[in-house]
């Protein structure tokens, strides 16, 4: 019987297709993972952008152009709060906010 000390040139094409195949795959995901992670950190910046927006807008109450309105607030039958306040909001191309600010 003829002992062999290598590997046939099919069995390392074979090997080298298995190892690339499995390389592409692991790629694509870690491809895909940072892709959400630069769009989770557009998304973050653009929220606060628009929330100090609309925190500027809070500071300035008496000058917001929004009507004031009454929200009622029930917990339970017997009780029930009215607050007065207006509702503000705040966007660009990609968000919205939208909150109530009670009249202090």
């Amino acid at each position: 019987m003829k002992y062999r000390k290598g590997l046939t040139l099919i069995e390392v094409i074979v090997a080298l297709a298995i190892i690339g195949m499995i390389s592409i795959s692991v790629m694509s995901i870690f491809s895909t993972g940072l892709n959400n992670i630069v769009k989770a950190g557009n998304r973050t910046v653009a929220i606060n952008e628009e929330q100090k927006n609309i925190d500027m807008l809070i500071d300035n109450y008496k000058n917001i152009d929004e009507k004031e309105i009454d929200l009622q607030i029930i917990f339970t039958e017997n009780l029930k709060i009215d607050v007065k306040g207006k509702i503000v909001s705040s966007s660009d191309d990609k968000t919205k906010i939208t909150t109530f600010v009670p009249k202090p």
